[in-house]
């Protein structure tokens, strides 16, 4: 009754749905025995590598590839690079408590079972690696980073396939119009630091109000302000989310490409920062804010394409200057979403920060290399602690606890560049922490105090090392 209970709660929630959703909750009424051999029959078991015990009367555990729990409930099935063909039957609600499914590196063909959507949170796939065919997934705004995250489906085969995991809401009301805006949040102090939530393969549908373009905005606004010190100057912003319409939906992954508004490329995660710049302007009927910051979201289910950044780029269109814009390239893949948004956009395209992990590079640093960790607050070549740019922040008893030094590697350099914590925000992804050090947060909050009370203003921002601490601490 448990298992079924958990079910049923997945299912009711997609069955908001306004289109037919019965497919979420296939074979939801249905015994996991017969949801089993309707895999091996339509997934032409008979020519299976190993099919040891199915549709047989051994119990199903005892079936190739499938785990059941004590109480006889299937948790796993793992049938990968076992010959699979055919398309797999929408059944897979018949196993409420399935956590694992790995059917990767077959041929299994069609497109992918909507009752997959339908499982309860923690449920994991693989189906990478086999040829199936693009498929959309329309769920409840709940639902969408729970299923995106589930799915493992890249690479497949064709390179043309893509899984797009969008709102129920797509498509069934009134639409933000191609190249508007809508103020998503406004400043209560100061002069108005503006911050620009945008999208790339966002199509016409996925653009309705409070459908998917809104739902990955709203979440990288979240994102971004979720953080010290962003979540103590959030009073100082205006957030624009700013739609645009992409002709195809989706992106470019592989050698596959798709017509998206902003030219995203997989490789490197890169935009056409030019038509980005233009394509907000037009929006906003002005120009951006100097040394601003744009956040972008990539319509994109992929689970190993990472983020990326251009910084301080300034673009003359039609003879206005845009100046020193930074943008924040994020893929909506769910599992990395926030802490991509936090790194790319509150980290690189907005806190001016460098990435604090080591690599491969050793020996000599380039001249230009050079310039740009001298232009860094998080960044340094100089080991000595009394003359590294943090220095005040070494020899402060207050920040004891924050573990600050000279710790060696930073920008991809494995010796002779120095970052000021063990791991930070700005570091690689597997050992990344919630939590930007304390020069980073200065850095941070010189940036917005000085837009915010800019030199014309009555009250101008002055930096003050006293200051910040007492603030940055709560003292």
């Amino acid at each position: 009754m448990i298992a079924a209970a958990i079910l049923m709660t997945a299912v009711s929630a997609l069955s908001a749905d306004k289109r037919d959703v019965s497919g979420y909750s296939g074979g939801h009424r249905m015994s996991q025995k017969k949801a089993l051999t309707l895999i091996y029959k339509a997934t032409n078991g008979t020519d299976w590598t190993v099919k040891d015990g199915w549709c047989t009367k051994k119990p199903i555990s005892k079936w190739y590839g499938v785990k059941t729990d004590r109480d006889g409930n299937v948790i796993s099935i793992d049938l990968h690079k076992n010959n699979l063909s055919g398309s797999l039957p929408n059944i897979f609600c018949a196993f409420p408590m399935l956590k694992s499914l790995n059917l990767s590196n077959n041929d299994i063909s069609g497109q992918v079972p909507p009752s997959l959507a339908g499982l309860p949170v923690g449920f994991k796939a693989n189906l990478s690696r086999n040829i199936f065919e693009t498929t959309v997934f329309n769920v409840p705004d709940e639902r969408i980073e729970i299923v995106n995250r589930a799915l493992w489906v890249y690479p497949q085969k064709d390179n043309s396939f893509r899984l797009h995991v969008d709102s129920e809401v797509d498509g069934t009301g009134p639409v933000h119009p191609d190249n508007s805006f809508v103020l998503y949040q406004r400043h209560t102090e100061g002069a108005g630091v503006e911050l620009y939530i945008t999208g790339d393969g966002y199509d016409r549908d996925n653009n309705t109000v409070g459908g998917t373009a809104d739902h990955w905005y709203k979440a990288a606004a979240e994102a971004f302000f979720d953080i010290d010190p962003y979540n103590k100057l959030r009073k100082y912003f205006d957030v624009y989310f700013i739609y645009l319409h992409s002709a195809q939906k989706g992106v470019s992954l592989y050698d596959n490409k798709i017509d998206s508004r902003l030219k995203y490329k997989g490789k490197g995660g890169s935009i056409n920062c030019r038509i980005c710049c233009a394509e907000i302007r037009k929006a906003l009927g002005r120009n951006l804010q100097d040394s601003s910051a744009v956040q972008v979201c990539i319509n994109n289910t992929h689970n190993r394409i990472g983020g990326g950044v251009e910084l301080r780029r300034t673009y003359t269109i039609d003879g206005v200057t845009s100046h020193s814009i930074g943008y924040g390239i994020c893929q909506t893949n769910a599992g990395g979403f926030s802490n991509l948004v936090k790194h790319e956009t509150g980290g690189h395209a907005y806190g001016r920060l460098l990435d604090e992990y080591d690599g491969k590079k050793t020996g000599e640093i380039s001249e230009s290399n050079l310039r740009i960790i001298g232009r860094s607050p998080n960044l340094d070549v100089e080991r000595d602690p009394g003359k590294v740019k943090w220095a005040q922040f070494l020899s402060d008893p207050r920040y004891a606890d924050e573990e600050l030094g000279v710790y060696e590697g930073g920008r991809g350099h494995k010796e002779g560049v120095f970052r000021p914590s063990k791991t930070s925000m700005m570091n690689r992804s597997r050992i990344r922490t919630d939590k930007y050090n304390a020069p980073s947060r200065a850095n941070i909050y010189k940036i917005v105090m000085r837009r915010a009370f800019p030199p014309d203003c009555e009250t101008p921002f002055v930096w003050d090392y006293e200051t910040f601490v007492k603030w940055d601490l709560g003292l």
